[in-house]
């Protein structure tokens, strides 16, 4: 039965990672979009700076609301709090039929 709980907790993580990797290159190909071309590097750098301000501030809380609620509240509250940038994919994702206007770039 251990080996068996250790197997469902490695695809899990396995199914989180690759997670992160997929909204991690959304948000640099997007970053990568919202940039001016002759200032790319200044406005990349300070993107990538602002991107992370909240994952440094909400990993230092996040042990206390674990204490408080438990992981199972925990997760739901993240996922409900992930809804919302899923939702813009809507909006700003290339599949929603809108042709880019030259003047976009």
């Amino acid at each position: 039965m251990v080996g068996y709980n250790h197997f469902v907790l490695a695809i899990a993580s396995g199914f989180e990672y690759l997670g992160v990797g997929l909204g991690s290159v959304a948000l640099i190909a997007f970053m990568a979009k919202s940039t001016n071309k002759h200032f790319t590097a200044t406005q990349f750098a300070l993107l990538t700076s602002i991107a992370v301000i909240p994952r440094t501030f909400v990993s230092a809380t996040t042990g206390y609301i674990i204490e408080s609620v438990g992981y199972t509240q925990f997760f739901t509250i993240c996922f409900l709090c992930a809804l919302p940038g899923m939702l813009m994919l809507i909006k700003v994702a290339p599949w929603n039929g809108e042709k880019p206007s030259p003047t976009d770039s």
